[in-house]
């Protein structure tokens, strides 16, 4: 599908909202995007993420200077594992892995993303009724607004999208070694 001079229209302002902006922008720059975000520009929740080599490398590959400076400024970078029980610790090697907040995260997608031309819309809740409209209003509407997606459930029968729901169980600690 050739993008060049349509408006896209992505409801999430999250982690995929955002590098799909950026690289919808990078390949079509002439493309009105617009990304319609439920929360307030200064509210994200969350803890953070982990970045492995490959999403290192892509993200190096979209603008080295400027993934260069989020590497070097807001990440933390460990290769080795050091697991304490019992009194006893052990240590392991680790695949070299970043670990970075989700508001520098999203801070620093958004602002590349509006760099290149993508507008972003703040307190932009997502109702069934505003849905037709939406589609309407835009060559394409893309749904990146999590699990429990508006535009999922309203599409559902012609999507034919199912969710299922398990448990996780997992624990994440750091501490921070001389």
């Amino acid at each position: 599908m050739n993008l060049s001079n349509k408006k896209v229209i992505i409801c999430g302002g999250g982690l995929a909202g955002c590098f799909l902006a950026i690289l919808l922008k990078k390949s079509f720059p002439k493309t009105i995007i617009k990304v319609w975000e439920r929360e307030e520009k200064e509210e994200e929740s969350g803890l953070g993420y982990t970045i492995q080599p490959p999403v290192k490398h892509k993200l190096e590959s979209l603008d080295l200077a400027r993934s260069t400076q989020l590497f070097h400024k807001d990440l933390i970078y460990w290769d080795k594992i050091h697991i304490e029980a019992k009194g006893v610790t052990s240590s392991f090697d680790f695949i070299p892995t970043f670990g970075v907040t989700r508001s520098n995260l999203l801070a620093y997608l958004r602002n590349f993303a509006e760099e290149l031309g993508a507008l972003f819309q703040y307190n932009r809740s997502i109702t069934p009724e505003k849905i037709e409209n939406l589609r309407q209003s835009c060559d394409l509407l893309i749904a990146a607004e999590g699990v429990y997606s508006p535009i999922r459930q309203y599409y559902k029968e012609e999507l034919q999208t199912q969710q299922t729901c398990g448990k996780t169980f997992y624990i994440f600690a750091i501490k921070m070694l001389p």
